[in-house]
Formats: C-alpha cells, structure tokens, sequence
C-alpha cells in the first residue's frame, strides 16, 4: 500500500475481544478500509477475560491482581489455580501479554485456561531497597486468597506456579516459604545469585569482545532487580536466603525446570534439579539445545506445553500423591 503524508492515509491496528487483529487504513473524509487481518482463527475461540482482584498485601497496602476463569468453568468446583508472578512487577490494568492473540510462549494464560486451569497474574511490587524474597509467598497467596473468596468454585488445594526468568526466581523462592503449592514450572530461572553475580553468558565466553557483560550482572545482582545492594562477599546471608538453590531443604512441591545451552542463565537450573534430585523429591530438567532465554522454535514450544500440561495434570489431579 502506497501510503504517503500527501494522500492523507492513516493506518491502525485493531484487535477483537478476542484477539483477531486488522489493519485499517482511513481517509480524510474518514472512510475506513480492513488491508490485512491477523489469526481470523481466533474469531471461533473462546478468550478467558480479564477480572480485576482487589485485596491487600501482607503489609496492608491496596493491590490489584488479574484472574482468568477457565471458559467453562462456570458449571465446574474445585478448579486448579496456575499463579504466573514476576516479582516486582504491579498491574493496575490487566496485564498485556494475557491478552487472547499476544505472543506469550511461557505461562500462556489463554493456554492454560483453555486446558481448564484458572490463570492468576500478581501485583507484587517491591522497592528498590527491599529484601526481594522476604513475604514473597504470602504476597502471592493473599492474592490467592481473596480470588477464592469471591469465586468459590476455585481450589484451595490445587495450586501451582510457572514463572519465566525472575518469575521463575520467584516460583521457586515461593516454594520454599511455603507448601501451598504442589507444583513449580519455572523456565530460564535465576536460582543462585552468589553464581548469577559474576556471570559470563555462553556467547560472552565464545565472542568476549562483543558479547562480554560482567558490569551488566554487577549491576544486576546489586542496584538493579535482583535488588542485594552489595557484592555476595560483602552480604552473603543476603544472598543466601535469597537464592532458591541454597534453600532447597525447604521445597516440597514437585518442580519442572527448563533450560537452554544459548541462555545466561545456563547452568543456573542444573544444581537446584540435582540438590532435588539428592534428596529424593520429585523434579524434571529440561534442557532444549540451541535455544536462548524464551523457547520460541515452534516444535520446542509444542514439547514445552506437552510436557507442562502433563506436569500440572500429574499433580494438581484431586488424587494426586
């Protein structure tokens, strides 16, 4: 399409409740025409909607968190709560990548709802100066708590995390304050920040004159999210009660790990799957070769959710051991 300023054409992109999306081109007399449209297949699917959660944190201040009700979950009791948290993070307006039609290939909640789990997205915001970790399970669990008081029909039992990244930090830091939860899917977590403070990424090591970053993770770990305000030797317990890995003595829930060999975070999953593994609690590493942060080659994406959903199945079922 030959669009130019003296032709007076503006374009938009549009998108249905649904998640259908058009481009639209208008006029200057506002006459309006559909050029493109994006995954029509959407029209015929049913979107789980947003619902806005009103409650407070443990500290008694006002937060809104999003549920997202299985499409049939109207006739349905005891439904299973997938809680996708990233610490951090607050959300006055339902949070984007939940919408039907966006690209989230991690703790999809249009996925997840359409296998029949209800989806809980949390605001758990945290200060800059804050210990990251402290209370991060109850945060999360007022948020459960007053999503259960208004829909009854949700479980109190059968609750589950998938956290991406710092979410995934946060899943597995959450497990191990609490035994709420029976399942943990955390993909490219951050598990040890003693190790994630002096980080050297695969391509850093390959191609150190373009890709080395060791000020980047400094900054990380200290200043930035990860929020320990000095190097580990100089506040190891800090550290230490901040890094799921060094706490796996506490987590009881079954835990699905994934990673990669092209992410910064390789070799951060490994030793908290084989800390499990000594200890005879049930655990699942997956590596998926080639990959860097976000799975995205559509096979691995289908192995991801095939496994995933199994995960959960396995033990979130109202029989589960």
């Amino acid at each position: 399409l030959d669009v130019q300023p003296e032709h007076g054409l503006v374009a938009s992109l549009s998108r249905s409740a649904r998640g259908v999306k058009s481009v639209v081109v208008r006029d200057r007399q506002g006459m309006a025409r559909t050029i493109l449209t994006l995954n029509g297949d959407l029209a015929q699917v049913a979107a789980a909607a947003p619902i806005a959660i009103t409650h407070q944190d443990p500290k008694g201040q006002a937060r809104t968190s999003w549920l997202y009700l299985p499409t049939a979950a109207a006739a349905t009791h005891d439904i299973p709560i997938v809680v996708s948290p990233y610490p951090g993070s607050a959300y006055p307006s339902p949070p984007a990548e939940s919408a039907p039609g966006e690209i989230a290939l991690t703790a999809n909640t249009q996925i997840l709802t359409s296998a029949g789990y209800a989806v809980l997205v949390p605001s758990l915001p945290i200060a800059p100066d804050a210990d990251p970790g402290e209370g991060l399970a109850d945060a999360m669990l007022a948020a459960v708590d007053a999503a259960r008081a208004r829909y009854r029909q949700l479980s109190a039992t059968r609750l589950a995390l998938w956290g991406q990244s710092y979410g995934g930090w946060g899943s597995l830091l959450a497990a191990t304050q609490t035994d709420r939860f029976k399942a943990v899917i955390a993909t490219s977590p951050i598990t040890d920040l003693f190790t994630f403070h002096g980080l050297l990424s695969p391509q850093g090591l390959i191609a150190p004159d373009r890709y080395m970053a060791l000020p980047a993770f400094y900054g990380w770990s200290e200043t930035g999210q990860g929020r320990m305000l000095a190097p580990p030797w100089k506040d190891e317990d800090r550290y230490r009660r901040n890094s799921p890995a060094r706490l796996t003595d506490k987590i009881q829930a079954a835990v699905m790990l994934v990673t990669s060999d092209s992410d910064f975070t390789t070799g951060q999953s490994a030793p908290l799957f084989s800390a499990l593994f000594r200890q005879d609690k049930d655990a699942v590493l997956i590596n998926y070769p080639g990959e860097a942060h976000v799975v995205v080659s559509p096979d691995n994406v289908r192995d991801l959710y095939e496994r995933a959903l199994g995960f959960l199945s396995d033990n979130l079922a109202q029989d589960a051991p």
